[in-house]
């Protein structure tokens, strides 16, 4: 999608974005997965971290088939951290469903992601996943979809990518993100 529910990217913000433009053209109708505002959300194989979960599911069941849910979706960065807690704080005012789930490189299984707990804290509605990438691919999710492990990405109910940013490229995270959030919700817009 390029408009409709989403926040359009700033044509600073990705570093990514001349790579998006080349691989958003295709003639055959080929599908490319990447990380761009308006794509659906990229399958990958992630296993939780939590020593009480097992298992492997893909980042497409990050969204709850339940529930309208937005995902928001981060590197374990203490910058990344306090985007996705403004993220939930306003998703908590306009009242929305909402989870981040927290992308922890290959080779983290071993590592407690207690930082999450802390850096987020007081909300729980988080899952701290380690990637699993194809054995035909020894890419991050980050770099598979053509992104910055620095993102922050917001994904819609629907599985699409509603905004992607860098915490550096945000001012004031509660006002840019309650921005955002009106923006993809059309509470900006005045009634007709």
């Amino acid at each position: 999608y390029g408009k409709g529910a989403l926040v359009a990217e700033d044509c600073a913000e990705s570093t990514y974005q001349a790579e998006d433009l080349k691989h958003s053209k295709r003639s055959s109708g080929e599908y490319i997965p990447s990380a761009k505002v308006g794509s659906r959300l990229p399958h990958m194989l992630v296993r939780p971290l939590s020593a009480s979960s097992e298992g492997v599911f893909s980042t497409l069941d990050l969204v709850s088939g339940d529930k309208i849910e937005f995902v928001i979706i981060i590197a374990p960065l203490k910058e990344s951290y306090k985007l996705a807690q403004a993220m939930l704080r306003i998703a908590d005012e306009f009242e929305l469903s909402s989870k981040v789930c927290v992308m922890w490189p290959q080779g983290s299984r071993d590592v407690e992601a207690k930082g999450s707990i802390s850096e987020l804290a007081p909300w729980t509605n988080y899952v701290d996943v380690e990637e699993i990438p194809r054995a035909t691919v020894n890419s991050s999710w980050w770099e598979m979809y053509q992104v910055s492990n620095r993102s922050v990405i917001l994904v819609r109910p629907d599985e699409h990518i509603a905004w992607r940013t860098e915490p550096d490229m945000v001012r004031d995270a509660y006002s840019d993100v309650r921005r955002v959030f009106s923006q993809i919700l059309s509470l900006n817009r005045p009634q007709v």
